[in-house]
């Protein structure tokens, strides 16, 4: 255990049962989070609201018309940056209200994965880290790297099209496998 951990024990112990008793619930609500380590970025992205993302899926099962293949990502993104650093993160508009959304523009699909090419808003939530701007639809057991595979697809080419318009929210997806807005 830390010295601050044991400091905020010690203070926490000392206003129990005082005048100053009201501090012990913030007191045991920071003792709660202190031992733990805060969860890491694994990647930024601009998310697929709910609505977006059965749009994309209709969009993609009455335009490309082919099944998924065996995986299907559980949140639907545009990866922004995998493993941003601080400084990276404050540069991305986490959480904004801004409208922002993203467009289809093109897609790629073979045995090992299946994606769309999309084109953001703005520049503000645009790819940082050089690889297409893009949303994995689904991607097979034996793809190499996984959801990842879909950066490969399109750099071998894509079909352009008009796709849809999709809204989103731009996020950080944590270690701990929740999404932070703020």
């Amino acid at each position: 255990m830390s010295k601050i951990h044991n400091s905020i024990k010690n203070l926490l112990k000392s206003v129990e049962g005082s005048e100053r008793s009201f501090y012990s619930d913030n007191l045991n609500e920071i003792l709660k989070y202190s031992g733990k380590k805060r969860p890491k970025a694994i990647y930024a992205a601009a998310f697929l609201d709910e609505s977006s993302r059965e749009d994309l899926y209709n969009w993609w099962k009455m335009h490309v018309k082919e099944d998924m293949l065996d995986r299907v990502p559980k949140h639907s993104h545009m990866t922004i940056k995998f493993k941003p650093s601080q400084e990276e993160i404050i540069s991305i508009p986490i959480g904004e209200s801004d409208a922002k959304t993203v467009k289809v523009v093109g897609f790629a699909s073979d045995d090992l994965g299946q994606a769309v090419l999309v084109k953001p808003s703005d520049d503000s939530f645009g790819r940082i880290d050089g690889g297409r701007a893009h949303i994995t639809i689904s991607a097979s057991e034996d793809a190499p790297m996984g959801f990842a595979y879909s950066n490969t697809l399109l750099e071998e080419g894509f079909e352009e099209v008009s796709g849809p318009e999709l809204n989103v929210k731009v996020g950080l997806f944590m270690s701990n496998g929740e999404i932070e807005y703020d």
